[in-house]
């Protein structure tokens, strides 16, 4: 018998296709990811069960790829710094996958065991059970927003019907722009994620809202005299 003329289909050639539709379009379809791989849709179904698949196959593709995992010798801070850092590298490579992604529960298995490492990380550095989740949120949303930002235009805010000595252009005008500005903003953005996660678990702050007004569980009443804003 003969050798197929193409290369046999598997997961790792549909997650490609996938990723690629998805840089080039910012979404696909079944039938498009078919005739971009030249098979048959149903030949698609042999292989994963729908969309869904396809984009967690996507999400463990980039991430076990290229996260460099966990490390628990090294300090807490250190390792969520990093982190946080190939997460937005990764995602601002692929901007289109942020808003097909995060509408999706991860299930993943080799992201799951990921964040499962991140929270035992948390646990063992002396966060409270109850607000791991938070903080992987926290830091989610930030790599992800500054991920998307590295797409921004180098010019952000068009400042020119604006007197110079206005306080936007002039603050404007005193940071570079394009990728240096998305980068500046990243690392001090980061440095300020991290000293206040250092905080927040050294006050032991509960992340509980309780009853309105109750302020049970909570010591945020306290950031008011050290002069921390209080959450509203």
């Amino acid at each position: 018998m003969g050798r197929p003329r193409s290369p046999l289909l598997d997961t790792d050639r549909i997650a490609a296709a996938a990723m690629s539709a998805i840089d080039e379009r910012g979404m696909f379809t079944m039938p498009g990811l078919a005739r971009d791989l030249g098979v048959a849709v149903s030949s698609l179904y042999h292989h994963v069960s729908g969309r869904d698949q396809i984009l967690e196959m996507v999400r463990g593709t980039l991430l076990n790829t290229q996260l460099s995992g966990i490390d628990d010798d090294a300090p807490w801070q250190e390792t969520l710094r990093r982190w946080v850092c190939e997460y937005r590298d990764v995602f601002g490579s692929h901007p289109e996958l942020v808003r097909l992604l995060t509408a999706q529960t991860v299930s993943n298995p080799g992201i799951v065991s990921l964040y499962d490492r991140i929270s035992k990380l948390l646990e063992d550095n002396g966060f409270r059970v109850e607000s791991i989740l938070h903080v992987i949120t926290l830091l989610d949303d930030f790599a992800l927003g500054a991920a998307l930002d590295m797409a921004a235009p180098d010019v952000v805010w068009d400042t020119s019907g604006l007197p110079a000595d206005a306080p936007l252009a002039r603050a404007a005008a005193a940071v570079p722009s394009g990728r240096q500005r998305a980068d500046g903003a990243f690392e001090l953005g980061l440095d300020i994620v991290i000293a206040g996660l250092e905080r927040f678990r050294d006050a032991g702050l509960d992340t509980s809202r309780g009853a309105a007004g109750s302020g049970a569980g909570s010591s945020l009443g306290s950031d008011v005299e050290s002069g921390m804003p209080t959450r509203r």
